[in-house]
């Protein structure tokens, strides 16, 4: 299964059931993508709907030529750096170990992918409206692995 295996909904969900409801939500251990009655149960409740309004839209101008700090709950944290041709680098911030990746600006969700040795990561970044801490949920070969939080250095 790829990430693209599951719908921008999808993705949407497992976001806000992270930033919601933590890392005990039953949606965040899930391994496929969900049924149309779950999406239509979760995107009409109160919670969603005013968690979706806190997002916002990034712009082309926020990402191109920009460093980035990724890091997820476990503390591996990364320099991203966004190039106009749709390139980017991912180095470790300890170790300088550096990855190589693609990146594309899709209805201001910044979508990611970067390949390392055997592995695939992708994942999309949503913007924030009320800080410059923007999220995403990482996927590992098409499975969800981890929760991210980014922000922009320059």
């Amino acid at each position: 299964m790829l990430s693209q295996d599951w719908s921008e909904l999808d993705k949407k969900i497992l976001l806000f059931s992270r930033e919601v409801e933590g890392h005990t939500s039953p949606f965040w251990n899930t391994r496929s993508p969900f049924d149309e009655d779950l999406k239509t149960f979760v995107t009409t409740k109160g919670e969603y709907v005013l968690w979706l309004q806190s997002k916002r839209s990034l712009s082309k101008e926020e990402i191109v030529n920009t460093v980035w700090v990724k890091t997820n709950p476990s503390g591996y944290t990364t320099e991203m750096h966004f190039y106009a041709n749709g390139t980017l680098r991912d180095i470790a911030l300890f170790d300088r170990a550096t990855l190589s990746g693609q990146w594309q600006l899709d209805n201001g969700v910044v979508k990611v992918s970067i390949k390392a040795d055997k592995h695939l990561y992708e994942f999309d970044i949503v913007g924030n409206e009320e800080s410059g801490m923007h999220s995403a949920v990482e996927f590992e070969d098409g499975i969800l692995s981890s929760y991210l939080k980014l922000f922009k250095l320059t």
